[in-house]
């Protein structure tokens, strides 16, 4: 199915406001998300050698998927709102934390690890609520197209940060 440009923002102003800035705050996330982790390993590599690197993903993959199992069942117990405001709030103190110790001349490899699993298990611990939010305002009807849309906005915002970590990786390091 091939749709316009204009086709594709008017279906995107049809959606609940809640699915709208869900889609802008999913794009800024993959963005950040894809300007920074893949670059990072290349960076902790250099910093503290391949294997504490492949270490650290693992980690992080590991904290990533705790996140989901643990954000899933809170969500349900305390609620959806206090889980992704405690979430955001929490990944934002942690990327500062990550660039506050990344400022100095010495490389802080542990604080910055323990903010990279912070980060990557609060923002899988918000994805469970995020998703009964959509559930909860979207009907049958538009659930799918609602999803295609997430998957494209999902796509383009890795390929932008893909793009923009790259460029500056490549003029920063």
């Amino acid at each position: 199915m091939h749709i316009t440009w204009g086709e594709f923002m008017k279906q995107i102003f049809k959606f609940n406001k809640t699915i709208q800035s869900r889609m802008i705050l999913n794009f800024f996330q993959v963005v950040g998300s894809a300007m920074v982790m893949p670059y990072s390993v290349v960076y902790f590599s250099n910093k503290i050698s391949a294997a504490l690197t492949t270490a650290t993903i693992l980690l992080v993959g590991v904290f990533s998927l705790l996140g989901y199992l643990i954000g899933g069942r809170c969500s349900d117990h305390i609620g959806r709102k206090k889980v992704i405001i405690v979430s955001e709030l929490v990944s934002g103190i942690s990327f500062i934390l990550i660039s506050y110790f990344d400022s100095f001349f010495h490389f802080y490899a542990i604080p910055i690890i323990l903010s990279f699993m912070t980060i990557y298990f609060f923002e899988s611990a918000a994805n469970p609520a995020y998703s009964a939010l959509i559930i909860d305002a979207s009907d049958e009807n538009n659930r799918s197209i609602i999803y295609t849309y997430f998957m494209w906005i999902s796509n383009v915002a890795f390929a932008i940060g893909s793009i923009l970590g790259g460029f500056f990786f490549e003029r920063l390091c």
